[in-house]
């Protein structure tokens, strides 16, 4: 099972909005790269001018499990977490955070 996303300005934008929403930050761009097998996600957040990016493998398993990864973290996340783009985003603050407690612990 294969993800697309048809990116274009709008889609950006989308995501620019819905996740300044939920990550309660500064978000001053946003930008979805494909990479062929992966699609890149990369936000820069303006108060700790932090940049940020979380990769999404395009091609899942057959139960349309998709991994989301940030640096060495990473969600096995489901089709619908993908297709909705709010839920998408919560499943990205997610594994970001992880990733954050993760440097924290070392």
């Amino acid at each position: 099972m294969n993800i697309k996303f048809e990116i274009s300005k709008e889609l950006i934008g989308k995501f620019h909005s819905i996740l300044q929403n939920q990550l309660g930050k500064t978000i001053t761009s946003v930008n979805i790269i494909d990479w062929g097998n992966q699609y890149r996600f990369e936000f820069v957040d303006a108060n700790t001018n932090g940049n940020w990016h979380v990769e999404l493998d395009r091609y899942g398993t057959s139960d349309g499990i998709f991994r989301l990864y940030c640096s060495s973290m990473f969600l096995d996340i489901d089709i619908y977490s993908v297709k909705d783009l709010n839920r998408f985003c919560k499943q990205i603050h997610k594994v970001i955070e992880m990733q954050i407690e993760h440097v924290k612990n070392i």
